[in-house]
């Protein structure tokens, strides 16, 4: 009778030991994955390597966008207290025409006129038709057109991507599955000054997907990807365009 019970409490003391040995083994595996969960979870990591991300941008060498032939024509706070807001569509024009006996070959009007700004909204318009290296604007998430009248191939959508501290870091350039309009400011830009729709073309007949893609209202924009860098010849590094005021 003391024998057996003697090797049944030998038994259980032993068991005990082992699962306090494994427990102390595995405990820290489990906390581990605890705090990497809530890591996860807070937002925490996503934000520190946006950080990183950042400051590697930042502190890496990129050459001044002065060579190169791109410029933006911005407003300055002086600007609209001279010419008022919103701008007439009859200044448009004339900074169109500027523009155009300057020898531009792709103009971004990065302005909404699916509704004109007088004196000068028709105007605007005729000039919009008659000149194809004009490039309008429509939004798609604010459900915006373009002006009534635009050709399909000067139109483009100006979307953004905004990450969750609300910086921009990424752009789109074409969107799947939708009418030939959708193609971006930039990519619409690029086709224009250098005559070439290689890029768009490969972009619909290769649909990209995987982890380069987002979604616009239930449409997936494609956005750019590096192994599909070498049918848009864009710069790199990434440049600064110079910025040139209204009053230039």
């Amino acid at each position: 009778m003391i024998g057996p019970w003697l090797k049944q409490g030998f038994r259980l003391k032993l068991n005990g030991a082992k699962g306090k040995r494994l427990w102390t083994l595995l405990a820290p595996f489990g906390l581990g994955l605890g705090f990497l969960g809530a890591f996860q979870v807070s937002g925490i990591g996503e934000s520190l390597n946006l950080l990183i991300y950042d400051t590697a941008v930042v502190l890496r060498p990129a050459p001044s966008g002065a060579r190169w032939p791109i410029r933006l024509i911005g407003l300055t706070e002086a600007d609209i207290r001279r010419f008022g807001w919103p701008l007439s569509d009859v200044l448009l024009v004339r900074a169109i025409d500027r523009l155009r006996a300057d020898g531009v070959q792709a103009i971004g009007v990065d302005f909404y006129r699916d509704k004109g700004v007088d004196p000068g909204a028709d105007l605007l318009r005729q000039h919009i038709r008659s000149h194809p290296e004009i490039v309008t604007i429509f939004n798609v998430a604010a459900s915006i057109p373009s002006p009534p009248g635009t050709p399909t191939q000067q139109k483009s959508f100006n979307d953004l991507i905004v990450d969750a501290d609300g910086v921009v870091r990424r752009d789109l350039l074409h969107v799947e599955g939708q009418p030939p309009d959708y193609v971006s400011l930039p990519l619409r830009l690029f086709e224009l000054s250098k005559g070439d729709q290689t890029c768009l073309i490969r972009l619909r007949v290769r649909p990209w997907s995987g982890p380069g893609f987002a979604v616009i209202q239930g449409a997936t924009a494609d956005r750019m990807r590096p192994d599909s860098s070498a049918c848009c010849p864009f710069t790199s590094p990434i440049v600064s365009p110079v910025g040139v005021s209204a009053t230039y």
